[in-house]
Parts: C-alpha cells; sequence; structure tokens
C-alpha cells in the first residue's frame, strides 16, 4: 500500500502481496503432478502416437570359443575371418529406420485449430483432410472470412444518425510442421482489415494507389505517427513434445482457449482475435491436467535496432499500459464421463504509473499510482466432458457451473472511505486527508446453465451474474473484469456469449436467457436465442463488449441535469451511489434481446453463417433518454467461411 500521508490505515486486502507465493505453489503443484504420473497411463485419446520404426537388428558380436586341444592355429583363424566378413555384409544389409510420420497426418488436433472459428462440422473436415499436406510432416491451411454487418440504432437515441454498416474480412495462411517425435512448429500469417479504410496518399482522387496500402505515405521528421499494420503473425510457436515426462512445452506467439473460454479465449467471434506472446508448459494424462503459463501483454521499453513498443504512459498518456503480464494455473481433472472439474488462477499485473508532467521541477519516478495486481480464482464444473466440450456419446442432458472472484489491488490510492468523519491534516495549500486506502478489486462471476439433446434439437436455458459496482468512488472496485473472455458463440452448444450483437458484456449484468438449436446434416444448423439483460447494480454503467462504459448524446449528466447533444451516460447511472442525486430514476432493465441464427455447411470448406438481431431498450436506457428514446435496434451480419 502507498502511504501518502502521515497516519495510513493498513490495507484489508494483501492478497497483491502474495504473488511470490502463489507462483511458488503453481509450480510446486506441477512438480508433484509430474511425480505422481510416472505411474499413470497418458489418455489415448491426447497423447500423439509416435510413428513405428523398423526395429534395429544388433549387430553380431564375435563368440569367443575355447578350441580343442588338436586344433592348429592355422585352422581357427579362417572360420574367424569368415565371421568379420559376414558381419560386414549384414551390416550392409541393415535396412534404414523408416522416416518420421506426424501422427496428426489426417486427424489433427483440434488445439492446432485454435485460430480458426468453426463449427463442429467444418472443424471435423478440417482435422481429416489430407489434401494440404505436402509430405507426412508438413501441412499447410488457409482460412478467408468476410463479414458483412449492419447496425441502426444502437444508442436507442431518435436524436442521433448513427445506423451504420460495413465489410471486414480475416485472412489467414498457417503452417504446421511436425519435424519428430520431439519438436513440432505451428506458423499463422494473418491479415485483418475493413474493406475500402485506405485513402489515396495525395487525398485527391480514388485512383488506383487508392486500392493498395503499399504506396507509403511521408511523415513529418521526429513526429510519433501511429501506423496500423494489418497483416501480423497470429501465431508462431515451437512444441517441445516430451519436454518432461507427460508434459510439452509450448514457447513463443500462441492462442489458447480454457474451458469454456468464458475467461481466456481465441475470441474468433471477432475478425482479430486474441493472442499471447510467452511460455505455457502443459501437463496431460488420462484423469488431470495442469496447464501454467507466463506471457508479456504489454511492454514499456523500446528495444535496439529499430524495436519501438505501442506501450508507454509517458507517450501515450494515462489510458497506455506500462509493464503488464499474464501469469495462469489452470487444472483440470476428469474423474470419469460424467464430470469434469476446472481450478484455475489467472494474474494480471500492471506496473505502476510514474508522472507524465514535464518540467525543471517534476520529479520523474514520481509514482502516480501502484502496481495493479488483479487476481481471478475460479472453479467450473459440467458434465461435457468429451472432446470439444461435448457431451459424451447417447447422453443427452448438459450442464454447467462456474464461479469466480477477483480480487487484488488496483493500486489507486484514495482518501479513506471507512473515514465518516473525513479527518484531515496540515492547513492551506498542504491540507489533506489524514487517512488513505488503496483500492482493492472485488468482483465476482457466475453462471448456470442446463440443456436437453434430442435427435439434433436441444433446449437449454442459463443464468450469467457479472458484478457491478454500486459506489465506483469508494474504496471497491467491484465491476467484474471479463479478461480475454470470448464475447459471442461457443460451439457445440452456441452458449458461451452474451448475445452475437455485442451491445452489453459480462460487467454490471445479471442475464436470463434461453437456447434453441436444431441441427441437421442436409438442411444446416438453426439457432433462436432471448436474453433478458439487467444490470446487476443500477449505479454501474451499461458496459459494451469491449467493457467500455457507453456513452450517449442524450439523458442526465453526473449532477442530474437533462441535457441533449451532449456526451454524457448511454443509462442510468449514480456514479457515487448519491441519494439526494438530482432525477434520479435507476432503471433495472437494460435490452431484451432476440437472436436469430442460420449455418450452413456448403462442403467440407465452405460454409454460410447468417445472423440476425432485435432489441429493444429497458428502463435503465428509456429513463435515460427520454423523450428521445427509439426503443428498437436491429443487428445484421453475413459471414462466408472458406477454411481447409
Amino acid at each position: 500500500m502507498l502511504k501518502n500521508t502521515i497516519t495510513s490505515r493498513p490495507s484489508r486486502n494483501k492478497k497483491y502481496s502474495l504473488l511470490s507465493v502463489r507462483l511458488f505453489l503453481s509450480f510446486g503443484l506441477l512438480g508433484l503432478g509430474t511425480l505422481w504420473a510416472q505411474g499413470v497411463e497418458p489418455p489415448k485419446q491426447e497423447t500423439v502416437t509416435q510413428a513405428e520404426t523398423t526395429p534395429v537388428k544388433p549387430a553380431a558380436t564375435e563368440e569367443k570359443t575355447s578350441a580343442p586341444a588338436t586344433q592348429t592355429p592355422a585352422t581357427t583363424a579362417a572360420p574367424n575371418g569368415e565371421a568379420k566378413d559376414k558381419d560386414k555384409e549384414k551390416e550392409k544389409e541393415k535396412a534404414p529406420a523408416a522416416p518420421y510420420k506426424s501422427p496428426w497426418k489426417g486427424k489433427l488436433d483440434g488445439e492446432l485449430l485454435g485460430t480458426l472459428l468453426l463449427t463442429p462440422e467444418h472443424q471435423d473436415s478440417v482435422k481429416k483432410s489430407s489434401n494440404l499436406w505436402i509430405t507426412d510432416n508438413l501441412r499447410f491451411g488457409l482460412q478467408i472470412r468476410p463479414r458483412f454487418e449492419n447496425f441502426n440504432n444502437q444508442d436507442f437515441d431518435r436524436s442521433t444518425s448513427d445506423s451504420k454498416n460495413y465489410v471486414t474480412q480475416n485472412s489467414q495462411f498457417w503452417t504446421l510442421l511436425d519435424i519428430n517425435e520431439s519438436f513440432a512448429v505451428k506458423l499463422t500469417i494473418q491479415d485483418t482489415r475493413l474493406y475500402g479504410q485506405y485513402k489515396d496518399p495525395s487525398g485527391t482522387g480514388y485512383g488506383p494507389t487508392s486500392f493498395t496500402n503499399s504506396i507509403g505515405t511521408a511523415y513529418a521528421p521526429g513526429s510519433q505517427i501511429p501506423v496500423k499494420n494489418n497483416t501480423d503473425i497470429r501465431e508462431a510457436y515451437v512444441i517441445w513434445k516430451d519436454f518432461l515426462p507427460y508434459t510439452k512445452l509450448y514457447l513463443g506467439r500462441q492462442v489458447f482457449s480454457y474451458g469454456d473460454s468464458r475467461i481466456i479465449g481465441a475470441r474468433n467471434d471477432s475478425q482479430i482475435g486474441n493472442s499471447f506472446d510467452g511460455v505455457r508448459v502443459a501437463f496431460d494424462t488420462k484423469t488431470w491436467s495442469t496447464h501454467a503459463g507466463y506471457t508479456v501483454l504489454a511492454e514499456e521499453s523500446n528495444g535496439p535496432n529499430g524495436f519501438v513498443t505501442a506501450n508507454n504512459q509517458k507517450v501515450g498518456g494515462a489510458k497506455a499500459l506500462n509493464d503488464t503480464y499474464l501469469a495462469f494455473l489452470y487444472n483440470t481433472w476428469k474423474p470419469s464421463e460424467e464430470l469434469v472439474v476446472d481450478i484455475y488462477e489467472i494474474g494480471v499485473i500492471k506496473k505502476y504509473n510514474t508522472t507524465t508532467a514535464t518540467g525543471v521541477l517534476v520529479d520523474p519516478n514520481e509514482r502516480t499510482n501502484g502496481r495493479d495486481n488483479l487476481f481471478t480464482t475460479g472453479v467450473r464444473l459440467s458434465n461435457r466432458t468429451a472432446s470439444g466440450r461435448s457431451l459424451p456419446a447417447g447422453k443427452s442432458w448438459d450442464w454447467g457451473l462456474e464461479y469466480a472472484a477477483q480480487t487484488g489491488s488496483t493500486g489507486q490510492t484514495i482518501d479513506a472511505s471507512w473515514d465518516t468523519l473525513n479527518t484531515t491534516i496540515g492547513s492551506g495549500t498542504n491540507k489533506h486527508a489524514a487517512y488513505k486506502e488503496t483500492v482493492q478489486h472485488d468482483a465476482s462471476f457466475f453462471l448456470a446453465q442446463t440443456g436437453y439433446n434430442y435427435k439434433g434439437f436441444r433446449v437449454g436455458v442459463q443464468f450469467a451474474r457479472a458484478s457491478g459496482d454500486p459506489n465506483r468512488a469508494d474504496g471497491k472496485s467491484a465491476t467484474w473484469d471479463p479478461l480475454f473472455a470470448t464475447r459471442s458463440g461457443g460451439f457445440p452448444y452456441f452458449d458461451s456469449g452474451n448475445g452475437i450483437a455485442n451491445a452489453a458484456f459480462w460487467a454490471n449484468v445479471r442475464t436470463s436467457s434461453i437456447h434453441i438449436q436444431y441441427y441437421d446434416d442436409t438442411w444446416g444448423r438453426f439457432i433462436f436465442a432471448v436474453y433478458d439483460i439487467r444490470k446487476d447494480k443500477v449505479q454501474d454503467a451499461w458496459y459494451d463488449g469491449n467493457r467500455t462504459a457507453v456513452s450517449g448524446s442524450t439523458g442526465f449528466d453526473a449532477n442530474g441535469d437533462f441535457l441533449a447533444n451532449k456526451t454524457v451516460s448511454g443509462s442510468t447511472e449514480n456514479y457515487a451511489n448519491n441519494p439526494f442525486l438530482k432525477n434520479w430514476q435507476p432503471g433495472h432493465r437494460l435490452l431484451l434481446e432476440y437472436d436469430l441464427i442460420y449455418i450452413k455447411k456448403i462442403n467440407d470448406y465452405f460454409s454460410i453463417w447468417a445472423g440476425a438481431t432485435v432489441l429493444y431498450a429497458g428502463d435503465a436506457i428509456k429513463n435515460q433518454k427520454q423523450y428521445n428514446i427509439d426503443k428498437n435496434s436491429t443487428y445484421f451480419s453475413l459471414t462466408l467461411q472458406f477454411a481447409i
């Protein structure tokens, strides 16, 4: 805890100071698991089957026998010479060892397709395809995914014109080189773009130069101008398959997803997706797995020879990131095909902030915020134990439960909220609060879902609560941070998100939903879902899919005054939970969302996705917009998915 005053009350949450203990316990568990696994059979469906090789015959050894007493030296020399000649001939006749053949050929591991957004049927075709296996060890792959989207009246405000439509595209070229029994390499090049985003460098026309981004742009010397690079490396990592018994090591830029992707997911539902730079260790047996990882999310320091970071608060301002890291430990236990239990600990660590002010008398090392330690601890239970988080064959009823809590310190120091007397010390310009406290993370997430499957039909229900903060000015930060979760969708039951329009995600919400799905090999996949999205705490904000508080141009401001054509909150809010706030009309419901989705697999490599959404504003939005409310909003998307 930062001590900026004479008297300081100890922090009520010390968890952020136990990072070294957490890491020690994490690697201790991994070590114990490795020792325990010495007598455990590896899972048949998860381990890599090595290619068989022709056994090598041992070299013939020269037998030394006692010669009979009557045998002369001349008679014994001849057999020994013949034996040596025969040994040489046998060595020449030895068959060479068979070349290594990848066990992934024709049956790819699903984890190797982590960057692709595919239905179970389409993914199965890509796994089994042998068309782009150039050799027994080298596989190429492609994905091209253009998407048209149309939004109408996103802000539910009749006084604004915010309808829009656009086309984006995700293109991927990937290669997998399975070198031998010990090592493999995966590389994915990804390009994401908005159709028509480029500009003729002259700025005057729409000639041929407007259709490319390789013409170049002249920049003023000494100025810093951000330049978007649409083409990037989505994955580039090495797999050390026999790092330890039952243990693989993944090193480099990689994509991973755990559980139902509600905490850490690939987020392929967006056109960009998640990637992580770091190292991951995966220990897997038939009934137990432990995955530990450490990645760099943001680096504030520039490197030599032209390595320039996009992060650093001194350059990018207060909202930019300094050094930020992700560390996690994810354990999975499968005692039977009826139950899977996940227990996880995830930490996001952000370095302290220093002043961005400049001047002769300014200390550049003065801290304006302490280190932000966000720890997410959770447990997940389900009977979806088969691959792809699906039910085992022959089962009909599926269920899942998940709970997680977020603790730690934000690093922000404020006047102590527990000091109801507002005690001060000093005088004049030096007068300040006598007691300070560090704001603590105190958020939680809960989800319960179940469904019944019968001959292609599934009917399911779900309840999700992501906590909100009733007072954003006190010593607790209680709004749930969804971290790296997949925002919408999730197969096979399409129940991982909070609606395909991304109008509201898991932050200050209580969502009850119904999911109806039908799949037929001939007709395709039909999905209908209804979401009743309410605020968890009426005082907190309405958050979109990126956990950004939604703003609008009509409504009541923080002082309770009604404004039009000004920037205000998108829903009714009470930032500091002021019971005397003027015109305070709290609303509970944010939205009612109705989704209809159709997915048709045309052939093994191509599918069509269409989605339509109708949203109705709830009282939390109506009370804010007043006479400018336009209660209906729509969303439509059409995606063409080619993947091989």
